[in-house]
């Protein structure tokens, strides 16, 4: 993701997950990555893509 992403991030002991997008017009890209070690090491979950129309 480019360096101006939001990004929402959810800490559980179990499993922290984070969601970065990028912003547009008319447009959300992001992606739901999740990590098992508390943050260390992450791993795309899925995309999302959402779009106005």
């Amino acid at each position: 993701m480019k360096d101006d992403a939001e990004t929402m991030a959810r800490k559980d002991p179990d499993l922290h997950q984070r969601f970065i997008a990028g912003v547009e017009t008319d447009r959300i890209r992001g992606c739901w990555e999740a990590s098992e070690d508390a943050g260390k090491t992450w791993r795309k979950d899925f995309d999302l893509t959402f779009e106005r129309t």
